[in-house]
C-alpha cells in the first residue's frame, strides 16, 4: 500500500470514527428532548391544562421542577421532573430514584414517528456495534440516517437496532424514512464503509 492510500484510508477511518461520535451525541440529545417533552406534557395531562393557563376549579397547579440525570445507552441524560403544589402528580415514565434506563420504546415513539422534510442535500447511513441490556448484555448493531440540509446542518431521521448489519436492514431504514415523508428524488446517499 502506497503513502497516499494510506493516509486517504486512516482519514476515512477518522470520520467515519466522527460520524459515530456525532451521530450517538445526535441521539443522546434527541432522547433528552423527547423525555423532558413528555415529562412536561404528562404534567398538562394530569392537571388537566396547559403551562402558563390557570385552572383555578382543582386547586392544584404547577410548582416547578427538579432536574435527575439518567444514564441511556447514548450517554447521560437530564431530565426535568415537573412537580404540582399539592404533591400528587407522580410520573408513570420513570421508576422513583430511578437513574439508568435500558428501555426507549415509549420515550422515543414520538421521534420515530415524526414527519420528516421532504427533501435533503445528502442522506448518510452507518451502523456502529454496541452493548445493549437486555436479559444480558450483547452487542446489537445500531444504523442511523443522518439526514445533511443544503446549509450544513444535521439532523438524525431514524434508526434502526438489529443483531446484525444487513443489506436487508438498510433499505427497511430508507422504506421507514419514505413512509415518515422523504422524498428520493435527486437524493444522494452515502454509506460510510471501510
Amino acid at each position: 500500500m502506497d503513502y497516499f492510500s494510506e493516509k486517504l484510508l486512516n482519514y476515512l477511518k477518522e470520520i467515519k470514527d466522527s460520524f459515530k461520535n456525532q451521530a450517538k451525541e445526535l441521539l443522546r440529545e434527541e432522547l433528552e428532548k423527547c423525555m423532558n417533552m413528555l415529562l412536561r406534557s404528562e404534567l398538562s395531562a394530569f392537571l388537566e391544562y396547559d403551562k402558563y393557563k390557570r385552572n383555578t376549579a382543582c386547586g392544584n397547579h404547577r410548582n416547578g421542577s427538579y432536574q435527575r440525570d439518567l444514564k441511556t445507552s447514548f450517554g447521560n441524560i437530564t431530565i426535568s421532573i415537573s412537580r404540582d403544589r399539592l404533591s400528587e402528580f407522580k410520573t408513570k415514565l420513570l421508576s422513583p430514584y430511578k437513574r439508568r434506563t435500558d428501555s426507549f420504546e415509549e420515550e422515543i415513539k414520538a421521534f420515530k414517528e415524526r414527519k420528516l422534510d421532504s427533501k435533503y442535500f445528502a442522506i448518510y447511513l452507518d451502523g456502529t456495534y454496541i452493548p445493549i441490556r437486555r436479559k444480558t448484555i450483547e452487542k446489537e448493531c445500531v444504523i442511523v440516517a443522518l439526514g445533511i440540509r443544503e446549509g450544513g446542518s444535521k439532523e438524525v431521521l431514524g434508526y434502526l437496532i438489529r443483531p446484525v448489519e444487513s443489506l436487508s436492514t438498510y433499505e427497511e431504514l430508507l422504506l421507514d424514512l419514505k413512509s415518515r415523508g422523504l422524498e428520493s428524488n435527486g437524493l444522494y446517499l452515502y454509506r460510510m464503509a471501510l
